[in-house]
């Protein structure tokens, strides 16, 4: 199905100006005209949502919007939701106080660098952009947008969220993130592993532990030498997981399975619990 323009987020416009178009078919669409004149700075968020920048175009003209999709067909000109109307001059609001709102597309996506827009407020003025304590470049557009140059950076599977903040001449503003690593947001390649446990040891009333390895996204069950356990996160490269009592079982060195419908991870040395008599 070709792309299709259900509405837009501003209908009375001025060259320069970012609107966002609604509608479907925008998964890869680069290109988008009004009237006769190209857009510029296209983003595909996704397939419902298509951000960019408006041509010049005579102050009280009104131009249809038009979507090329991935595929080379165009958005339908039907109604008035794709019709915009230039008016006379430039507005050009003030700054606000900077404020982060959003972030599109979400999660980001740690270890794949990738390019994000950032919504809020005061980013007209913004001078160093960081997401996870890394420095990235970034562009602005307007006092309410900026693309952020996110480069490929480390992130703790457990943590999920990272933190977005921005710097201007006299303040920052920070923002809780939803972010994935490239491993969860990826579908397990191989077959299941573990590798390691933190800690290596619990004492006999049970407690919380680590499993670490690969391919683990669709673990379904962990077995702890024959005592199943409960799962309290799961990721690509660990599960963690928490142990009633082990009590019977002190002094022994217990082997860690992490289940999935593939099948069970093989025996590994180092994936054998400690249980110690304290």
């Amino acid at each position: 199905m070709g792309p299709r323009v259900d509405s837009l987020s501003n209908y009375q416009v001025t060259a320069g100006q970012q609107i966002y178009a609604y509608g479907a078919g925008f998964a890869g669409a680069t290109r988008v005209t009004v009237g006769d004149a190209e857009a510029t700075h296209v983003f595909s968020a996704d397939d419902v949502t298509i951000l960019f920048t408006l041509p010049d175009q005579p102050g009280g003209s009104t131009n249809w919007v038009v979507v090329t999709g991935a595929d080379g067909s165009t958005s339908p000109c039907v109604g008035d939701a794709q019709l915009v109307t230039y008016l006379d001059g430039v507005i050009d609001p003030p700054r606000g106080a900077l404020r982060l709102d959003s972030v599109t597309p979400s999660p980001i996506v740690a270890g794949r660098p990738n390019d994000y827009w950032l919504v809020g407020s005061g980013l007209s003025d913004a001078g160093v952009v960081m997401v996870g304590g890394q420095a990235c470049d970034f562009e602005t557009h307007d006092d309410a947008r900026l693309i952020m140059r996110v480069p490929a950076f480390h992130h703790d599977s457990s943590q999920p969220t990272v933190e977005v903040k921005v710097h201007d001449q006299q303040t920052s503003a920070t923002l809780a993130v939803p972010c994935v690593t490239e491993a969860d947001a990826t579908p397990p390649a191989g077959p299941p592993w573990v590798g390691h446990l933190d800690p290596e040891e619990l004492p006999a009333t049970g407690g919380r532990l680590v499993v670490h390895g690969g391919s683990l996204s669709d673990v379904t069950a962990v077995d702890v030498g024959g005592i199943d356990a409960t799962i309290e996160e799961i990721h690509d490269d660990q599960v963690v997981i928490s142990l009633g009592s082990l009590a019977g079982y002190e002094h022994q060195h217990l082997p860690v399975t992490a289940i999935t419908p593939r099948g069970g991870t093989p025996y590994v040395e180092t994936a054998k619990l400690h249980v110690r008599g304290d």
